[in-house]
Protein backbone atom coordinates (compact mmCIF):
# COMPACT_ATOMS: atom_id res chain seq x y z
CA UNK A 1 0.00 0.00 0.00
CA UNK A 2 1.25 3.07 -1.00
CA UNK A 3 2.32 5.83 2.03
CA UNK A 4 -0.28 8.17 2.61
CA UNK A 5 0.63 11.79 2.27
CA UNK A 6 0.88 13.98 5.07
CA UNK A 7 -1.39 17.28 5.64
CA UNK A 8 -1.27 20.01 8.21
CA UNK A 9 -4.69 21.82 8.05
CA UNK A 10 -4.08 25.72 8.95
CA UNK A 11 -7.56 26.87 10.21
CA UNK A 12 -10.71 25.40 11.49
CA UNK A 13 -13.25 27.29 10.10
CA UNK A 14 -16.31 25.75 7.69
CA UNK A 15 -13.73 24.94 4.99
CA UNK A 16 -10.66 23.86 7.23
CA UNK A 17 -13.30 21.72 9.58
CA UNK A 18 -14.76 19.93 6.59
CA UNK A 19 -11.05 19.23 4.78
CA UNK A 20 -10.13 17.24 8.31
CA UNK A 21 -13.65 15.69 8.26
CA UNK A 22 -12.74 14.16 4.98
CA UNK A 23 -8.94 13.63 5.53
CA UNK A 24 -9.64 11.23 8.58
CA UNK A 25 -11.72 8.98 5.86
CA UNK A 26 -9.20 8.94 3.06
CA UNK A 27 -7.07 6.28 2.43
CA UNK A 28 -4.40 8.45 0.32
CA UNK A 29 -3.93 11.71 2.79
CA UNK A 30 -3.65 11.71 6.39
CA UNK A 31 -4.52 14.61 8.62
CA UNK A 32 -0.89 15.12 10.81
CA UNK A 33 -1.70 18.32 12.28
CA UNK A 34 -4.17 21.50 13.04
CA UNK A 35 -3.11 25.14 13.21
CA UNK A 36 -5.34 27.58 14.79
CA UNK A 37 -5.17 30.84 16.61
CA UNK A 38 -8.42 31.19 18.23
CA UNK A 39 -10.16 28.11 18.26
CA UNK A 40 -9.23 24.62 20.23
CA UNK A 41 -5.85 25.38 21.36
CA UNK A 42 -4.26 22.30 23.01
CA UNK A 43 -7.57 20.19 22.58
CA UNK A 44 -7.74 17.29 20.29
CA UNK A 45 -9.17 18.44 16.75
CA UNK A 46 -11.61 15.46 17.24
CA UNK A 47 -13.02 17.36 20.51
CA UNK A 48 -13.14 20.80 18.82
CA UNK A 49 -14.88 19.49 15.64
CA UNK A 50 -17.16 17.47 17.43
CA UNK A 51 -16.36 14.53 15.74
CA UNK A 52 -17.19 12.17 19.31
CA UNK A 53 -13.72 10.33 19.27
CA UNK A 54 -10.05 11.51 19.58
CA UNK A 55 -7.99 11.78 17.14
CA UNK A 56 -4.49 12.19 18.55
CA UNK A 57 -4.20 15.62 16.61
CA UNK A 58 -3.95 18.47 19.16
CA UNK A 59 -4.73 21.71 17.79
CA UNK A 60 -1.51 24.65 18.12
CA UNK A 61 -0.85 28.01 17.35
CA UNK A 62 2.57 27.52 16.88
CA UNK A 63 3.91 27.19 12.89
CA UNK A 64 7.21 26.19 13.87
CA UNK A 65 5.84 23.33 16.29
CA UNK A 66 2.98 22.52 13.41
CA UNK A 67 5.73 22.37 10.73
CA UNK A 68 8.77 20.64 12.80
CA UNK A 69 7.08 17.98 14.77
CA UNK A 70 4.94 16.04 12.02
CA UNK A 71 7.07 16.60 9.05
CA UNK A 72 4.00 17.07 6.34
CA UNK A 73 4.15 16.86 2.94
CA UNK A 74 1.42 19.73 2.32
CA UNK A 75 0.08 22.38 4.10
CA UNK A 76 -3.13 23.67 3.29
CA UNK A 77 -4.19 27.37 4.06
CA UNK A 78 -7.81 28.14 4.59
CA UNK A 79 -7.45 31.26 6.50
CA UNK A 80 -7.68 34.97 5.20
CA UNK A 81 -8.00 36.37 1.51
CA UNK A 82 -4.70 38.29 1.33
CA UNK A 83 -1.44 37.15 0.32
CA UNK A 84 0.34 39.95 2.35
CA UNK A 85 -1.99 38.36 5.49
CA UNK A 86 -0.94 34.60 4.89
CA UNK A 87 2.78 35.17 3.85
CA UNK A 88 4.62 34.64 6.57
CA UNK A 89 3.19 30.96 7.24
CA UNK A 90 3.53 30.13 3.69
CA UNK A 91 7.05 31.11 3.78
CA UNK A 92 7.63 29.20 7.00
CA UNK A 93 5.66 25.79 4.90
CA UNK A 94 7.78 26.53 2.05
CA UNK A 95 11.12 27.40 2.92
CA UNK A 96 10.80 24.30 5.36
CA UNK A 97 10.42 21.96 1.77
CA UNK A 98 6.80 21.77 2.26
CA UNK A 99 4.09 22.02 -0.11
CA UNK A 100 1.27 24.54 0.04
CA UNK A 101 -2.56 24.26 -1.04
CA UNK A 102 -4.42 27.80 -0.33
CA UNK A 103 -8.36 28.70 -0.56
CA UNK A 104 -6.72 32.86 -0.51
CA UNK A 105 -8.79 34.66 -3.49
CA UNK A 106 -5.91 36.79 -4.59
CA UNK A 107 -4.22 33.60 -4.77
CA UNK A 108 -6.33 33.15 -8.11
CA UNK A 109 -3.70 35.96 -9.46
CA UNK A 110 -1.13 37.08 -7.40
CA UNK A 111 0.64 38.78 -10.00
CA UNK A 112 -2.24 41.44 -10.36
CA UNK A 113 -2.26 41.66 -6.84
CA UNK A 114 1.05 41.49 -5.16
CA UNK A 115 3.50 41.23 -7.64
CA UNK A 116 6.72 41.74 -5.67
CA UNK A 117 5.50 39.14 -3.08
CA UNK A 118 4.43 36.72 -5.55
CA UNK A 119 8.02 36.66 -7.41
CA UNK A 120 9.22 36.02 -3.97
CA UNK A 121 6.96 33.38 -3.02
CA UNK A 122 7.74 31.75 -6.26
CA UNK A 123 11.21 32.11 -5.59
CA UNK A 124 11.36 30.06 -2.05
CA UNK A 125 8.86 27.44 -3.53
CA UNK A 126 11.85 26.60 -6.46
CA UNK A 127 14.25 27.32 -4.50
CA UNK A 128 13.12 24.24 -1.96
CA UNK A 129 11.59 22.27 -4.73
CA UNK A 130 8.40 22.54 -3.29
CA UNK A 131 5.47 24.02 -5.25
CA UNK A 132 2.14 26.19 -3.96
CA UNK A 133 -1.17 26.76 -5.66
CA UNK A 134 -3.72 28.97 -5.37
CA UNK A 135 -7.29 27.03 -5.92
CA UNK A 136 -10.97 27.32 -4.76
CA UNK A 137 -15.20 27.23 -6.75
CA UNK A 138 -15.05 31.31 -6.49
CA UNK A 139 -12.55 32.86 -7.75
CA UNK A 140 -11.26 29.37 -9.23
CA UNK A 141 -12.91 26.56 -11.00
CA UNK A 142 -16.51 28.74 -11.62
CA UNK A 143 -15.29 32.14 -13.10
CA UNK A 144 -11.79 31.75 -14.11
CA UNK A 145 -11.38 28.09 -15.30
CA UNK A 146 -14.74 27.39 -16.58
CA UNK A 147 -14.75 30.17 -18.98
CA UNK A 148 -11.26 29.38 -20.12
CA UNK A 149 -12.02 25.91 -21.06
CA UNK A 150 -15.15 27.06 -22.90
CA UNK A 151 -13.11 28.87 -25.46
CA UNK A 152 -11.23 26.14 -26.20
CA UNK A 153 -14.59 24.87 -27.94
CA UNK A 154 -14.39 28.71 -30.28
CA UNK A 155 -12.43 29.22 -33.39
CA UNK A 156 -12.27 33.30 -32.42
CA UNK A 157 -13.70 34.84 -29.52
CA UNK A 158 -15.21 38.39 -29.60
CA UNK A 159 -16.84 38.61 -26.58
CA UNK A 160 -16.46 36.44 -23.67
CA UNK A 161 -19.59 37.55 -21.25
CA UNK A 162 -20.17 36.53 -17.73
CA UNK A 163 -23.41 36.93 -15.35
CA UNK A 164 -23.36 35.69 -11.59
CA UNK A 165 -25.65 35.54 -9.16
CA UNK A 166 -25.20 34.38 -5.23
CA UNK A 167 -27.85 33.96 -2.77
CA UNK A 168 -26.24 35.45 0.88
CA UNK A 169 -29.52 34.47 2.27
CA UNK A 170 -28.01 31.46 4.11
CA UNK A 171 -25.59 33.62 5.75
CA UNK A 172 -27.95 35.53 7.65
CA UNK A 173 -26.33 35.08 11.13
CA UNK A 174 -22.65 36.52 9.62
CA UNK A 175 -22.27 39.89 11.34
CA UNK A 176 -19.39 40.35 8.44
CA UNK A 177 -22.17 39.86 5.51
CA UNK A 178 -24.58 42.06 7.00
CA UNK A 179 -21.96 44.68 7.33
CA UNK A 180 -19.98 44.68 4.48
CA UNK A 181 -22.96 44.51 2.19
CA UNK A 182 -25.23 47.21 4.16
CA UNK A 183 -28.37 45.27 4.57
CA UNK A 184 -31.22 47.14 5.67
CA UNK A 185 -29.37 50.80 4.48
CA UNK A 186 -30.92 53.46 2.56
CA UNK A 187 -29.05 53.61 -0.72
CA UNK A 188 -27.57 57.13 0.52
CA UNK A 189 -25.86 55.25 3.37
CA UNK A 190 -24.18 53.58 1.52
CA UNK A 191 -20.97 55.37 0.97
CA UNK A 192 -19.28 54.15 4.29
CA UNK A 193 -21.16 50.93 5.09
CA UNK A 194 -20.90 48.97 1.76
CA UNK A 195 -17.43 50.72 0.67
CA UNK A 196 -15.17 47.53 2.33
CA UNK A 197 -17.22 44.91 0.71
CA UNK A 198 -17.62 46.71 -2.47
CA UNK A 199 -13.61 46.86 -2.67
CA UNK A 200 -13.05 43.38 -2.01
CA UNK A 201 -15.68 42.16 -4.66
CA UNK A 202 -14.47 44.73 -7.75
CA UNK A 203 -10.98 44.25 -6.58
CA UNK A 204 -11.76 40.11 -7.01
CA UNK A 205 -13.49 41.23 -9.76
CA UNK A 206 -11.11 42.84 -11.67
CA UNK A 207 -8.62 40.26 -10.89
CA UNK A 208 -10.44 37.12 -12.91
CA UNK A 209 -10.70 39.90 -15.82
CA UNK A 210 -6.78 40.30 -15.80
CA UNK A 211 -6.54 36.44 -16.03
CA UNK A 212 -8.68 35.28 -18.36
CA UNK A 213 -7.45 38.09 -20.53
CA UNK A 214 -3.97 37.19 -20.19
CA UNK A 215 -4.34 33.90 -20.55
CA UNK A 216 -6.59 34.10 -23.77
CA UNK A 217 -3.81 36.71 -24.92
CA UNK A 218 -5.96 39.89 -24.96
CA UNK A 219 -3.57 43.38 -23.98
CA UNK A 220 -6.09 45.07 -22.27
CA UNK A 221 -5.92 49.04 -22.18
CA UNK A 222 -8.31 49.28 -19.15
CA UNK A 223 -10.82 47.47 -16.83
CA UNK A 224 -13.55 49.56 -16.11
CA UNK A 225 -15.66 48.99 -12.99
CA UNK A 226 -18.78 50.18 -11.00
CA UNK A 227 -20.33 48.69 -8.11
CA UNK A 228 -23.89 49.20 -7.67
CA UNK A 229 -26.04 48.31 -4.33
CA UNK A 230 -29.43 46.22 -5.08
CA UNK A 231 -32.56 47.15 -3.75
CA UNK A 232 -35.06 45.39 -2.23
CA UNK A 233 -38.97 45.73 -3.16
CA UNK A 234 -40.64 43.21 -0.53
CA UNK A 235 -39.62 42.96 3.17
CA UNK A 236 -37.19 40.43 3.42
CA UNK A 237 -36.73 39.17 7.21
CA UNK A 238 -33.21 38.36 6.84
CA UNK A 239 -32.38 36.90 10.06
CA UNK A 240 -33.57 37.29 13.72
CA UNK A 241 -31.90 41.13 14.33
CA UNK A 242 -31.80 42.39 10.48
CA UNK A 243 -35.23 43.22 8.70
CA UNK A 244 -34.75 44.36 5.48
CA UNK A 245 -37.29 46.95 4.24
CA UNK A 246 -39.04 47.82 0.83
CA UNK A 247 -37.02 50.40 -0.62
CA UNK A 248 -33.46 49.26 1.38
CA UNK A 249 -30.27 47.48 0.10
CA UNK A 250 -30.45 43.71 0.03
CA UNK A 251 -27.31 42.65 -2.06
CA UNK A 252 -24.61 44.54 -4.43
CA UNK A 253 -23.97 44.28 -8.06
CA UNK A 254 -20.53 43.88 -9.54
CA UNK A 255 -19.86 45.37 -13.55
CA UNK A 256 -16.91 44.58 -14.70
CA UNK A 257 -15.56 45.38 -18.34
CA UNK A 258 -11.92 44.47 -19.88
CA UNK A 259 -11.29 46.77 -22.89
CA UNK A 260 -8.91 45.67 -25.75
CA UNK A 261 -8.76 47.62 -28.81
CA UNK A 262 -11.21 49.83 -27.93
CA UNK A 263 -13.76 46.99 -27.18
CA UNK A 264 -15.10 45.26 -24.41
CA UNK A 265 -13.62 42.24 -24.48
CA UNK A 266 -14.77 40.77 -21.16
CA UNK A 267 -17.76 41.73 -19.34
CA UNK A 268 -18.69 40.62 -15.69
CA UNK A 269 -21.66 40.88 -13.69
CA UNK A 270 -21.01 39.24 -10.34
CA UNK A 271 -23.84 40.18 -7.81
CA UNK A 272 -24.97 38.61 -4.06
CA UNK A 273 -28.16 39.82 -2.48
CA UNK A 274 -30.45 38.20 0.01
CA UNK A 275 -33.32 37.69 -2.52
CA UNK A 276 -32.05 36.70 -6.36
CA UNK A 277 -35.41 36.27 -7.51
CA UNK A 278 -36.02 39.82 -7.04
CA UNK A 279 -33.49 40.75 -9.57
CA UNK A 280 -32.94 37.57 -12.09
CA UNK A 281 -36.52 36.26 -13.52
CA UNK A 282 -36.86 32.50 -13.01
CA UNK A 283 -34.04 32.01 -10.36
CA UNK A 284 -36.12 30.20 -7.98
CA UNK A 285 -36.72 30.53 -4.01
CA UNK A 286 -34.07 27.37 -3.02
CA UNK A 287 -30.75 28.97 -1.89
CA UNK A 288 -28.53 28.44 -4.36
CA UNK A 289 -25.82 30.46 -6.65
CA UNK A 290 -26.10 30.45 -10.66
CA UNK A 291 -23.93 31.71 -13.31
CA UNK A 292 -24.26 31.53 -17.22
CA UNK A 293 -21.19 31.91 -18.76
CA UNK A 294 -21.33 33.47 -23.13
CA UNK A 295 -19.05 33.55 -25.54
CA UNK A 296 -19.84 35.54 -28.67
CA UNK A 297 -17.59 34.41 -31.57
CA UNK A 298 -17.61 31.42 -34.40
CA UNK A 299 -19.16 29.48 -32.88
CA UNK A 300 -21.09 31.21 -30.34
CA UNK A 301 -21.26 29.28 -27.20
CA UNK A 302 -23.52 29.81 -23.78
CA UNK A 303 -23.48 27.42 -20.65
CA UNK A 304 -25.05 27.70 -17.48
CA UNK A 305 -24.37 26.55 -14.15
CA UNK A 306 -26.39 26.07 -10.99
CA UNK A 307 -24.86 25.32 -7.29
CA UNK A 308 -27.23 24.21 -4.89
CA UNK A 309 -25.81 24.25 -1.49
CA UNK A 310 -25.98 25.28 2.45
CA UNK A 311 -22.51 27.17 1.79
CA UNK A 312 -20.70 28.38 -0.60
CA UNK A 313 -17.14 26.56 1.23
CA UNK A 314 -18.83 22.88 0.50
CA UNK A 315 -17.67 23.34 -3.17
CA UNK A 316 -14.12 25.30 -2.37
CA UNK A 317 -12.90 23.07 0.44
CA UNK A 318 -13.06 19.71 -2.10
CA UNK A 319 -10.66 21.70 -4.21
CA UNK A 320 -7.78 22.39 -2.26
CA UNK A 321 -8.06 18.52 -1.08
CA UNK A 322 -8.50 17.07 -4.78
CA UNK A 323 -5.58 18.92 -5.45
CA UNK A 324 -3.40 17.31 -3.16
CA UNK A 325 -2.29 14.48 -5.02
CA UNK A 326 -0.82 16.67 -8.02
CA UNK A 327 1.20 19.38 -6.06
CA UNK A 328 2.95 16.57 -5.43
CA UNK A 329 3.94 15.82 -8.72
CA UNK A 330 3.45 19.20 -9.97
CA UNK A 331 6.48 21.28 -10.88
CA UNK A 332 8.12 23.71 -8.44
CA UNK A 333 7.19 27.65 -8.01
CA UNK A 334 3.77 29.30 -7.36
CA UNK A 335 1.31 27.48 -9.62
CA UNK A 336 -2.64 28.91 -10.35
CA UNK A 337 -6.08 27.26 -10.99
CA UNK A 338 -6.30 28.24 -14.69
CA UNK A 339 -3.12 28.44 -15.49
CA UNK A 340 -1.69 25.18 -14.38
CA UNK A 341 -4.92 23.56 -14.00
CA UNK A 342 -5.11 19.47 -14.12
CA UNK A 343 -8.12 17.68 -14.66
CA UNK A 344 -8.84 16.20 -11.27
CA UNK A 345 -11.50 14.17 -9.52
CA UNK A 346 -12.48 13.14 -6.36
CA UNK A 347 -9.80 11.25 -4.48
CA UNK A 348 -9.99 8.08 -2.28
Amino acid sequence: MAQKIKVVQCGLGFAGASLIRSMLLKRTVECVGAVDKYNGVGRDVGDVLGLGTETGIRVTDDIDEAVGGSKPDVWIEATQSKIVDIYPRVKKALSSGINVITLAEEFANPWYFEPELTKEIDAIAKKNNVTMVGTGFNPGLWLDVWPFFLSGCVYHIDKIKIQYMSDLSPYGRSPDVVKNYGFGLKPAEIEGSLKNGSDKSSKGTIGIIHNLAGCLGFELSDVRVRVRPLISTVRQDFSPVVVIEPGEIHGSMVDAYGICNGKEIIEIHKGACCKPSLEVPGFGEEPHTEAVIEIVGEPNLKSSLSLKSENGWSTTAPRLLNWIPFIMKAKPGLLTDLRDFPLMGAIY
